[in-house]
């Protein structure tokens, strides 16, 4: 698979995010143009729902297209999750200054989060144009329903955004506790209360953290 050199990189600070009441992660407010960036993305995905996508076998019928927890980060950027009924991916919208256009589709670049470093793809849709995604599930048969989807979404950001050093032991802790919520999505069970890096284990399959 190609891979482009990339040099995006998040922390708490730079994200546009605060930790807020028990440890959740809370998105900074989006401006207009931000907000209205979000929204064509999840235009552009509700048509392709209704219209090459419609009636496929991969589709969950229980879930819509939502853009959840968006928020600014690195240099004019957008960061948050797109659910849709045949997958969830989370995804980065360009600024006005990036320029992916002669990129290709399908182009890998890593992408370095607090919680570790993360593979990303370059992608294209002509109503959005360019953007990266990075797939947590898919299909997304895993999901009873849309409250479902959106709890993974939540979870995984806030694993990405908001991972904090911990010591060997907590380390273990979430390398058990990642085990068991492998096990539990590969049955169809998102538990409400989840450890942040051991969530992006078992959710990312690969994407590394740090500790110490």
């Amino acid at each position: 698979m190609p891979r482009a050199d990339c040099d995006i990189n998040a922390t708490a600070e730079n994200a546009g995010v605060d930790e807020g009441v028990d440890g959740n992660v809370f998105a900074a407010p989006l401006s207009e143009a931000m907000r209205q960036r979000v929204a064509a993305l999840e235009e552009a995905f509700t048509e392709i729902a209704e219209t090459r996508m419609a009636g496929l076998p991969v589709c969950n019928d229980a879930l819509r297209v939502q853009a959840h927890g968006f928020r600014p980060w690195e240099e004019g950027r957008l960061l948050g999750a797109l659910i849709t009924p045949w997958f969830l991916n989370l995804i980065i919208l360009p600024s006005d200054s990036d320029d992916w256009h002669a990129v290709r589709t399908g182009t890998e670049v890593e992408v370095v989060f607090p919680a570790g470093p993360c593979g990303f793809l370059h992608a294209h849709e002509e109503r959005i144009g360019p953007y990266l995604s990075c797939s947590l599930f898919s299909p997304v048969f895993e999901f009873a329903d849309q409250d479902m989807a959106v709890q993974a979404a939540e979870a995984a950001l806030q694993a990405l955004l908001g991972a904090r050093r911990a010591d060997a032991r907590a380390s273990r802790r979430d390398e058990e506790a990642a085990q068991e919520q492998q096990q539990d999505a590969l049955h169809g069970k998102v538990p409400r209360e989840m450890s942040r890096r051991g969530f992006l284990r078992a959710v990312l399959g690969g994407a590394r953290t740090e500790d110490g």
